[in-house]
């Protein structure tokens, strides 16, 4: 993917964004590999310092271009330029981070957007407001919750439930779960298909034990665990598994985009701070959109054969993907208009014509 200076969609809303547009020309050089953007917005947020020359990243926070670092930058982006290109913008009081989402289009949930985040008090919530003034994890906070919404944007409104505007705290087990705790889990990334919601999980947060999967069938009321979950922490302080921050790559609504019949997820090991032990480096899996919740069907990217992806059993013996790298939990879409697929985190957004 290439790399483009990005922020949370409220930071940019506040600050204004870098003008961004997608353009055609016949001498782009199209790549299989993750590149970085011509655009960013580093007064914002301070990039991670873990560019130079010669790694395979093209870093215009390091204002590498062509020229000076050829190794690195010689891929061309599709988008030039971005803006939110909608408004007036209208907020919605929330308190949490990350605000992961899904496009639901299953019987019981026609054209919803499915949000889960993590510490805080959720969609609706200002801080300060009674049920969201105190760090309290019994009462007004949650480690990870599900909310359901409507509307076409800006105008969104929550979907109400037997428990409000929140369709479920502490999710999946409905234990408070107080930062770094054997309950404590984060959301990595949510996935709605047909009348199942999907949530990959991180437990606990920052360096986590493991990353698993859990599943809802009624609308996000309820979650299974799904157990025996091979992205678990090697050892104290190990890189390894590099799968216990399943960012999935939503693909429109109901997954309708996807033409190939698999769900194709991006990882890391550590939810933030990866750059300590992982180097940013991000990896791909995949498995067949049937067998979301069978651990054992999911295979992961084990290097190129020539033009063809190669895809293994091993987790642990899983490569990088080439020009993408991250510290932090990122969100990742397939963009119809420009056929890209897009990754974003806290500092940078990127494309690529393939996971």
């Amino acid at each position: 993917m290439r790399r483009l200076g990005y922020v949370y969609l409220i930071l940019a809303l506040l600050a204004g964004v870098c003008p961004v547009s997608s353009h055609e020309s016949n001498d782009i050089n199209v790549s299989d590999v993750w590149v970085q953007d011509v655009c960013h917005l580093n007064n914002l947020r301070n990039p991670p310092d873990f560019s130079f020359c010669g790694n395979g990243i093209c870093e215009n926070f390091d204002d590498e271009i062509v020229e000076s670092c050829p190794d690195d930058c010689g891929y061309e982006p599709v988008i030039d330029h971005a803006e939110i290109g909608f408004g007036p913008y209208k907020p919605i009081p929330s308190h949490g981070d990350l605000w992961l989402s899904t496009w639901a289009n299953g019987s019981t949930h026609d054209g919803e957007l499915i949000f889960t985040w993590g510490d805080g008090c959720g969609a609706g919530l200002d801080w300060g407001h009674p049920d969201c003034d105190t760090f309290d994890w019994d009462s007004d906070v949650t480690d990870a919750g599900v909310v359901v919404m409507t509307g076409t944007v800006p105008d969104l409104a929550c979907v109400m439930s037997s428990s409000g505007c929140l369709r479920t705290r502490d999710v999946p087990d409905g234990i408070s779960g107080f930062p770094h705790t054997v309950h404590d889990d984060k959301p990595a990334g949510i996935l709605a298909v047909d009348d199942r919601i999907y949530l990959f999980l991180v437990s606990p947060q920052r360096e986590p034990l493991k990353g698993y999967l859990a599943y809802s069938d009624d609308d996000g009321q309820s979650w299974t665990v799904v157990e025996g979950t091979p992205w678990v922490q090697e050892s104290p302080n190990s890189e390894r598994s590099y799968f216990r921050c399943p960012m999935v790559i939503n693909m429109g609504k109901n997954y309708s985009l996807n033409t190939d019949g698999y769900v194709y997820f991006l990882s890391i090991g550590w939810a933030w701070d990866w750059d300590i032990i992982g180097d940013g480096r991000v990896y791909l899996a995949r498995v067949p959109v049937d067998s979301i919740i069978t651990y054992g069907a999911y295979r992961y990217f084990g290097g190129m054969n020539g033009s063809e992806p190669i895809w293994i059993e091993n987790p642990d013996a899983a490569v990088p993907v080439d020009g993408l790298v991250t510290t932090i939990i990122g969100s990742a879409i397939y963009h119809p208009g420009i056929e890209r697929y897009l990754f974003l985190d806290s500092t940078a957004l990127y494309e690529a014509e393939h996971p």
